[in-house]
């Protein structure tokens, strides 16, 4: 054997990660370092048979190592090469280590947050069945301000989550009506020592949920640290 696989760096984060489409049926060890300049990937595929007792018999590891120049490039390779929540798994992990898989982690962890706090209100269903099988409009989306009031209920269940809401906004969509999901406000929100915002809508059958907006509409960061004296 060689003197081993040399890798430039240091260890970040770690995690037992299984290939998309495989069949294998051991997931790989992987582990991240990272330095000045890259992020490597390193990841040991191990292979095992058994006798018919179930008792192992032979066994293979093969170990490769993938450099990226950035975390996002390093991001996308895991998204697409192991299955879901694969980034999630060394972010989780990483994020106590390093600033960067914090940062990644902040991101992860409000999306998971926002998730938690849907909500389900039954009036607010765009259409209600009728006994005949004929539907009529949702009744509270006839009253004046349900908007406001549904963003109002979303504010408290972020808050009962532990976010600070800072403030909100009427909607920016200027054609709403003809979103299948409409948008109904915008709220600030501080967590973790981080800002953002959340879009409210609601969907077909009344459920009330906010998301982090698309990138490519906001003017500047998504997320942006909270002022030092308020952290």
């Amino acid at each position: 054997m060689g003197d081993g696989l040399e890798i430039e760096g240091w260890a970040v984060t770690q995690a037992d990660l299984r290939r998309r489409w495989s069949g294998q049926l051991l997931p790989e060890h992987c582990w991240v370092f990272r330095s000045s300049s890259a992020w490597t990937l390193v990841a040991m595929r191990r292979s095992e048979r058994c006798d018919d007792h179930n008792h192992i018999v032979d066994g293979r590891a093969v170990i490769n190592a993938k450099e990226f120049v950035s975390l996002d490039e390093l991001a996308q390779h895991v998204e697409g090469t192991y299955t879901g929540g694969a980034w999630v798994e060394l972010v989780d992990v990483g994020a106590e280590f390093d600033p960067d898989l914090y940062a990644a982690w902040i991101s992860e962890q409000i999306r998971r947050d926002f998730d938690d706090a849907s909500f389900h209100q039954k009036d607010l269903a765009r259409y209600s069945a009728l006994l005949d099988g004929s539907a009529v409009p949702a009744p509270a989306r006839e009253l004046p301000g349900w908007e406001d009031d549904a963003v109002a209920q979303m504010a408290t269940r972020l808050a009962d989550l532990g976010f600070e809401v800072l403030d909100g906004r009427p909607s920016i969509d200027d054609n709403t009506e003809g979103w299948e999901d409409p948008q109904l406000g915008i709220l600030r929100v501080r967590r973790y020592g981080w800002e953002t915002v959340g879009v409210v809508r609601v969907d077909e059958v009344g459920e009330v949920f906010v998301r982090l907006p698309d990138p490519a509409n906001m003017a500047g960061s998504l997320f942006r640290p909270a002022p030092e004296e308020d952290a």
